[in-house]
């Protein structure tokens, strides 16, 4: 009998929202890898860990990597299987099939299947095998994924067939290849059915395509029948009486001998899993419907489906559940994630196989996923045996020299890079407490006694502080830990004010407002560090904020994009006294009452040319749709001041001003992710007439990455542009700036659309150190050199 092993990959981010407006324009599409495919095969775990962005590590082409359960009960990596032409962005391992002492792995970027074989337990390369005539655009061969990371089960073993569907995930449209042994030889006969397949099975002589996305999302399945071993007969539809659209039918499916268990993951809200018994003439009835209970249910059951013939295993957001197929009358096991780090996707990557169930969990541990191995024991109960993990790679730090130049446009023949030096680098490695943590926003210190600068540095776990007095050698003094009881969140923010630091995370249920009192690093002995540092205070006026703003000149701090729990303001400004720095007091809202939360702001005690405010304390508030000029005066009464739009508005996302008040210089982070615009554009407001702003200018860089935060520091622009790096921009002409200088902290990362690399940086240090934080990579300390223009 054929040994059929189910693949199916739903990878959940967790999107947060505040009041309505959705922050997912932030949320970094980070590597949906370890944990979304996985096979079991003679008592052996194979989990695919295929990245499907640029990763830091040596090898990333992907690979499958292979477990045993030793004599001592536990399970360990004993192999790993890789393509020998693999090359980077293959995505090795995005999809696995075992079958009979063969494994099929589909490599998407490479648009190929992989073939090998085991002989004396170890598995050797015998093809690769790729579409013979070029796929439409947008068509995935062995891998399709769309935004949420949602994948197929597209890999399907008949006989002496690999069926592979290439799919859309836009126009739902593909095909199901037909790839054909001939003695030692793999050839695609091309497509049995032009259809779009989001999932594949077979058992024996029998082929199921599940077309989840067909008839308004009802869904439907087709089945084939393989009978002599030469051709392909037809046998219809399988059918589900009254199906209300969106139930997306064929979402997962998985066969025995005469059964097959079909997901219906929008079914009814919650989903369903719809039993089909094949009759002697190869036809399907529809024979019963599997649901949860009400109690405590999840969304999308049924998204992924695997069976081992006595067991089937059901994949759901955030949970699985696993039914004793001939035991009708007993209650399913529910199986949870028992952590925070593997919530992500748990319910994903799924296999079953004598009495060992593996449920992937490919967005945990921060997007590297890992995997939750669980175990019958002899009373039949389930129980948790350990985690599996693959590797998270890191690039290694560079400190102890005065400064690495930037010659011939490379630091290190490492990192691109124009006038700008680096004087260190420190890993991300030697910041993060949690497996698979990365950096997010930053912010720096100056010790008025000591002298000393420190940087702030976000993470998704934490904080880290790290003393900079000697920027080539920089030290970690401590971490501050997020919240007990928070999740970790991609979006942590933190600012200064009066030698205490104020950090807030998105998306992080109760985590309220740490506050660090900074005048306790000078009591850290050196040999202690790093330390585990303690908040000083705690504001739980809001509980998750998306940033915090801070204007030092009034000691008023402002968190915007607030949800999860107090005054959320809306989403917009939520006002604080910080007159007593660990005492925070709640001071009132400002609101706009046609638009959703901020995003983000500055806030200042106006200047500029418009004598109407000057002295007035003013926000510039970056609303996703809009920018909005606020006067904050009057605590009691803010008012809005102006309303200004610009064209192809996509997420106005941050911005800040000239010194002198009268430019205002911002970024919108999804114009170039959304093709309305080819190159990383700024925005230029003249601020004259703070009733009226005007856009003067929209700068082209010659780069198309996404941007992200700016600052600006006497004629001089920062930029953080995620993939390309730190872009310097001389703005003594403000209404046309010129790129002065850059340094690519991502240097494996294509300087195009996307969200990796640099987050943000802080060039306010009286050093001239320009600290810059790159999320998978670490943080920089760069020098600007000057440029005589």
């Amino acid at each position: 009998m054929q040994r059929f092993v189910s693949t199916i990959v739903l990878a959940l981010f967790l999107v947060p929202v505040a009041l309505g407006q959705s922050f997912y324009s932030e949320q970094a599409i980070k590597p949906l890898g370890f944990g979304g495919a996985i096979a079991m095969y003679e008592g052996d775990i194979y989990i695919g860990a295929a990245p499907v962005t640029w990763p830091a590590g040596e090898d990333p082409s992907g690979e499958v990597i292979r477990f045993s359960k030793s004599d001592s009960g536990e399970w360990v990596e004993v192999g790993r299987i890789s393509a020998d032409d693999g090359e980077h962005g293959d995505e090795f391992g995005r999809s696995i099939n075992i079958t009979d002492g063969q494994m099929v792995v589909g490599a998407p970027g490479a648009e190929a299947i992989y073939v090998f074989n085991l002989k004396d337990g170890s598995w050797s390369q015998t093809a690769k095998v790729s579409p013979h005539t070029a796929l439409p655009e947008g068509r995935e061969f062995a891998g399709s994924y769309n935004r949420g990371g949602l994948r197929n089960q597209n890999i399907a073993v008949v006989e002496n067939n690999v069926m592979v569907s290439s799919y859309d995930q836009t126009s739902h449209e593909g095909g199901v290849h037909m790839i054909h042994q001939m003695g030692m030889m793999w050839m695609d006969m091309g497509e049995l059915e032009e259809v779009g397949a989001w999932s594949l099975a077979a058992n024996g002589g029998r082929l199921l395509i599940g077309m989840a996305e067909a008839d308004s999302a009802r869904g439907g399945v087709i089945a084939y029948d393989y009978p002599d071993g030469r051709n392909w007969v037809k046998m219809g539809d399988m059918t589900v009486e009254g199906l209300p659209s969106g139930a997306r039918l064929g979402r997962s499916i998985a066969v025995w001998d005469d059964w097959a268990y079909v997901g219906a993951s929008g079914y009814e809200q919650f989903g369903a899993v719809m039993g089909f018994k094949a009759s002697d003439e190869g036809t399907w009835r529809h024979a019963f419907t599997w649901q949860q209970e009400e109690d405590g249910r999840r969304p999308g059951f049924g998204s992924g489906l695997a069976t081992d013939g006595s067991s089937l295993l059901v994949g759901a957001s955030g949970a699985a559940y696993i039914y004793d197929i001939y035991g009708s009358e007993s209650e399913p096991v529910r199986l949870e994630s028992s952590e925070d780090r593997n919530r992500l996707g748990f319910g994903s990557g799924l296999a079953i196989e004598d009495g060992v169930a593996v449920i992937g969990s490919p967005s945990g541990d921060y997007g590297f996923g890992l995997a939750t191995v669980f175990e019958r024991d002899e009373e039949g109960s389930w129980n948790q045996n350990g985690y599996l993990m693959g590797d998270v790679d890191r690039m290694e730090s560079v400190t102890g020299t005065d400064k690495i130049e930037c010659e011939d446009g490379m630091v290190n023949d490492l990192w691109p890079c124009d006038e700008v030096d680096l004087v260190s680098f420190l890993s991300v490695s030697e910041m993060a407490h949690d497996r698979g943590a990365q950096l997010n926003d930053i912010w720096g210190w100056e010790d008025p006694e000591t002298g000393k600068e420190y940087v702030l540095q976000g993470r998704t776990d934490g904080l880290s502080v790290v003393d900079i007095s000697n920027p080539s050698i920089p030290v970690v003094v401590g971490n501050m830990m997020r919240t007990d009881g928070s999740p970790g969140a991609w979006w942590r923010d933190v600012k200064v004010y009066k030698d205490h630091a104020y950090v807030v995370a998105d998306g992080s249920r109760q985590h309220g407002m740490q506050i660090l009192d900074l005048t306790t690093l000078r009591d850290i002995d050196p040999a202690d560090m790093p330390i585990e540092l303690e908040p000083s205070g705690h504001y739980t006026g809001v509980a998750s904020s998306h940033n915090i703003i801070i204007n030092e000149d009034t000691g008023f701090a402002y968190a915007v994009g607030n949800d999860s729990g107090g005054e959320s303001c809306g989403g917009q400004l939520h006002m604080i006294s910080l007159e007593d720095p660990k005492n925070p007091q709640f001071l009132g809202c400002y609101t706009h009452p046609e638009f959703g939360g901020t995003h983000d702001a500055q806030c200042v005690v106006y200047h500029g040319a418009d004598p109407d405010y000057n002295g007035k304390e003013v926000c510039l508030n970056s609303n996703g749709s809009a920018f909005i000029v606020a006067d904050v005066s009057d605590k009691s009464n803010p008012t809005t001041v102006s309303v200004a739009y610009y064209p192809n508005t996509n997420y106005t996302h941050q911005g800040w001003l000239s010194e002198d008040h009268n430019y205002f210089f911002m970024n919108d982070e999804l114009d170039e992710m959304n093709d309305v615009v080819d190159h990383t554009r700024t925005l230029i407001w003249d601020m004259s007439d703070l009733d009226e702003p005007i856009l003067v200018n929209e700068f082209y860089l010659d780069s198309s990455a996404s941007d992200h935060n700016l600052y600006v520091k006497g004629k001089y622009m920062y930029q953080s542009n995620y993939q390309a790096g730190l872009r310097i921009l001389d703005i003594s002409d403000p209404e046309n700036p010129v790129e002065v200088g850059h340094f690519d902290t991502a240097p494996a990362a294509p300087d195009v659309k996307g969200f990796a690399g640099s987050w943000s940086n802080y060039p306010y240090f009286k050093s001239g150190i320009i600290a810059v934080s790159s999320q998978g990579e670490g943080l920089y300390l760069v020098r600007k050199r000057e440029v005589d223009l």
